[in-house]
């Protein structure tokens, strides 16, 4: 793994006028593996999440309570997350991370 990555968690804070909002903050940085997404799995993806899909490898036991709920800070760049695997019999997480585009 050669890729640094920290996981971010939103916290919930009520205003002053009751209302929320969400402030994210880096929970654990470990090291993983990153690469852009090729081939007709990456075309099928893109379409859905509408950027270029990143897949990414983290191991199990560097973020054992790994879910939707996260975020992924890489390189300077935020990523929300569109699906999340794990995979016991090499014990990594596998996850397929895009940019957010509004």
């Amino acid at each position: 793994m050669e890729d640094r990555v920290t996981f971010q968690t939103s916290t919930q804070t009520k205003d002053a006028l009751g209302g929320y909002s969400a402030s994210w903050t880096g929970e654990v940085s470990t090291w993983a593996y990153v690469q852009p997404m090729k081939g007709s799995e990456a075309l099928e993806v893109s379409q859905i999440v509408n950027g270029q899909p990143y897949e990414c490898e983290v191991y199990y036991d560097d973020v054992p309570g790994l879910d939707m709920h996260y975020r992924v800070e890489y390189q300077g760049e935020v990523y929300e997350l569109h699906s999340l695997v794990k995979d016991e019999r090499r014990n990594v997480w596998t996850l397929i991370m895009y940019i957010k585009r509004d």
